[in-house]
């Protein structure tokens, strides 16, 4: 079954969180990134086989399985309010890493690489 994206993080959710926060290495990337050109019809098509969605999208190592849930704080006042969902892979992502999908190539840049705490919820 596909996991829908939480609208609002719960209480219940933040409790369940204790133990699973962690420092991780993350970067921005959009479709352009990909080896796909615009007219390929797998352009923007994630590991997963979903279509990339900005606000809901992020690449990880094998460490998460495809639908898990990421909330990273940074983001809470963003549409998504920081709930990510694993949906790509790619090749130079390892497991302390994660690659948030942005459908803007300034905007991924201007995102940069950070470290931040994120908490994994499912």
């Amino acid at each position: 079954p596909t996991k829908s994206v939480k609208r609002n993080i719960s209480r219940g959710d933040i409790d369940r969180v204790e133990g699973k926060k962690k420092l991780m290495e993350l970067t921005a990337y959009t479709a352009y990134n990909c080896d796909k050109s615009e007219n390929d019809p797998a352009f923007g098509v994630t590991a997963s086989g979903k279509k990339v969605k900005e606000w809901r999208t992020i690449a990880s190592g094998k460490c998460f399985s495809f639908g898990t849930r990421v909330y990273i704080p940074y983001f809470k006042d963003y549409p998504n309010q920081g709930i990510f969902v694993v949906e790509d892979r790619g090749g130079a992502i390892d497991n302390d890493n994660l690659d948030i999908y942005m459908s803007s190539l300034s905007e991924a840049k201007k995102f940069g690489r950070q470290t931040l705490e994120v908490y994994i919820l499912d």
